[in-house]
């Protein structure tokens, strides 16, 4: 049962990177659509899989997406491999 906030506190507002939905009158989380899923992919890691499948050096796309972060994912790690003639 949630406990609702007492006396002059306010309820959790959710933060900007919460991937749930909840509102008063639905009791379970509804998932939102990420950018994985609306470029076709379930999560990060198929699309980094498929990144690593098209690419002549799936260590570097490994590589680069640690050291970039999933921030640059459809953006600057794309950038990188393509400058490198990697993809």
């Amino acid at each position: 049962m949630p406990v609702s906030p007492t006396e002059g506190e306010s309820p959790q507002t959710p933060t900007p990177g919460d991937t749930m939905k909840h509102t008063e009158n639905t009791p379970n989380p509804i998932p939102q659509e990420t950018a994985y899923m609306r470029n076709g992919y379930a999560d990060r890691d198929e699309y980094l899989q498929a990144l690593m499948e098209e690419s002549s050096d799936a260590e570097a796309v490994e590589m680069l997406a640690d050291l970039l972060g999933p921030e640059e994912d459809f953006d600057g790690l794309v950038t990188a491999l393509e400058d490198y003639g990697l993809i």
